[in-house]
């Protein structure tokens, strides 16, 4: 029986896939390369989560408006700028007390106590089901951006290539 190896490299640089012999990349967002093959794995929404602790010591924010006046957690873009937080009403920007450029880093951030960030909801679903984090204003959660897989033309129909896609989208669907 053939077995699946994977090497796995995590940067968020673009890679490219085929001057760089990459079998397939994920990308969030928008995909600019118009000549890969891509399959959407998850159209996530943005949640905006605080420890219990948090809220406990802070107060539960009933509106956007009322999120100035608590510590946020945000993420900063690759240019270096915080990226705005959004929500079906609006997007809302206010200074933050913490800026980092992994994401990871907020739902740890969260998970301490140290204030309340917005992610995407695969990245703290577990946190939310073990009461680890709460949402904040869910009813106002929005779409986030489309995560995919892509690889090259040339590429899409190779047997490891098809069974590692298969794999992504059974992990997503989860």
């Amino acid at each position: 029986m053939a077995k699946l190896s994977l090497q796995v490299q995590v940067t968020d640089r673009v890679v490219r896939l085929v001057e760089e012999e990459v079998d397939v990349a994920i990308r969030i967002g928008e995909l600019a390369d118009s000549s890969l093959v891509a399959r959407v794995l998850h159209t996530p929404k943005w949640t905006t989560v605080a420890s219990p602790a948090y809220l406990a010591r802070r107060g539960t924010p009933k509106s956007r408006d009322e999120l100035a006046r608590h510590d946020r957690l945000v993420f900063l873009l690759p240019r270096g700028k915080p990226r705005a937080w959004t929500f079906l009403d609006g997007t809302f920007d206010a200074p933050a007390l913490v800026q980092v450029d992994q994401g990871d880093l907020l739902v740890e951030g969260s998970l301490a106590g140290v204030g309340i960030a917005q992610v995407l909801d695969f990245m703290v679903r577990s946190h939310l089901r073990e009461g680890r984090l709460l949402e904040v204003l869910p009813e106002l959660a929005a779409p986030g951006p489309s995560i995919h897989a892509v690889c090259s033309p040339r590429r899409k129909n190779v047997p490891r290539v098809r069974a590692f896609l298969d794999l992504l989208s059974g992990l997503f669907r989860t």
